[in-house]
């Protein structure tokens, strides 16, 4: 009889508890599938980084820009369409565009492609046009076309501009940039030029008819049609 206990523990017959066993299977199938996912992932060059559920990844937009042709200024999408060449349009320069302004549902409110119509001019910094344009005009070149989307706070705000714009209205702007005249080049052909009013005269200059050289102060009045005066740089 001992003998024949021997022998069954010898060949294995002690039966070991159910839930030793359960666990044993367990642990040896985590182990196979742990070497299974990794092998898999490891060979698809799978990107840890990648976005999860199909969630968007959020992009960096440090300084408002997500690209060098798609970026934002203060809410305005800023898109450029062709590059241009040549400096770029600083404050004080006056520049020429050809633009078509469009609601966001595609409306044509204005354009200066019309028959009849010709490219506008203006001067960057005087702040005689919408803010949308001023910023987004900014920094163009000869050649360069661009999409401004202003928002109502750098175009009309609320009140919009009846009854074409509408109050509160997002502004779409198709701008070719074609030429530009530097403020330096502006300010140093007219020093000493012949006026009448300070409309002839740049930003920064004032149409005078009496100069203090000595101290650099206006020591007259204004120019006018019977009594032209030059342009000075103002104080």
């Amino acid at each position: 009889m001992e003998y024949q206990n021997n022998q069954q523990k010898n060949y294995g017959y002690d039966k070991r508890p159910l839930w030793q066993w359960i666990l044993l299977y367990v642990i040896i199938g985590a182990l196979v599938y742990g070497a299974v996912y990794f092998l898999f992932f490891n060979n698809r060059g799978y990107d840890s980084s990648a976005p999860e559920n199909n969630y968007p990844v959020t992009i960096d937009t440090n300084n408002n820009q997500v690209s060098a042709n798609n970026y934002m200024i203060q809410n305005m999408n800023v898109e450029i369409l062709a590059q241009g060449v040549g400096a770029e349009a600083k404050k004080g320069d006056l520049v020429t565009v050809n633009y078509t302004g469009k609601l966001v549902d595609g409306t044509v409110f204005d354009s200066s492609l019309k028959p009849g119509r010709e490219p506008f001019q203006f001067r960057l910094g005087e702040n005689k046009v919408i803010q949308g344009w001023e910023l987004g005009v900014l920094g163009m070149k000869v050649g360069e076309k661009r999409k401004l989307t202003i928002p109502p706070e750098l175009g009309y705000g609320s009140s919009g501009y009846p009854p074409v714009i509408p109050p509160n209205a997002k502004l779409v702007f198709d701008i070719e940039f074609l030429s530009v005249k530097t403020a330096t080049n502006s300010m140093n052909s007219a020093e000493g030029s012949v006026c009448t009013g300070n409309n002839q005269c740049p930003s920064g200059y004032i149409c005078i008819r009496h100069v203090d050289k000595m101290t650099n102060k206006y020591g007259g009045v204004l120019g006018t049609p019977e009594n032209p005066g030059v342009c000075v740089l103002a104080d």
